[in-house]
């Protein structure tokens, strides 16, 4: 996770996007639903917004370490999907 995981680039949160990629392509979303980071209701918005396909799990903040199992099987189906 340290390889992975580091702060947001200030550039970023000043980039334009244009359309953003889930409009036009299907989307799955896990909700880490006992998240102290950001709120599972929050997330839940996301992800209806995005009109995503949803797996709630009572995960924290960290599926990839905490689920690792279920977040493989939920990119899987992802992948699968539009195959």
């Amino acid at each position: 996770m340290q390889i992975s995981q580091h702060p947001i680039a200030l550039r970023c949160l000043s980039e334009k996007i244009t359309t953003p990629a889930w409009r036009g392509k299907p989307s799955w979303f896990l909700v880490a639903e006992k998240d102290r980071m950001i709120a599972p209701a929050a997330q839940h918005s996301i992800a209806e917004r995005m009109g995503a396909r949803v797996h709630a799990l009572d995960v924290d903040h960290t599926p990839l370490a905490s689920a690792p199992e279920t977040v493989v099987r939920i990119i899987t189906e992802a992948a699968d999907a539009v195959v």
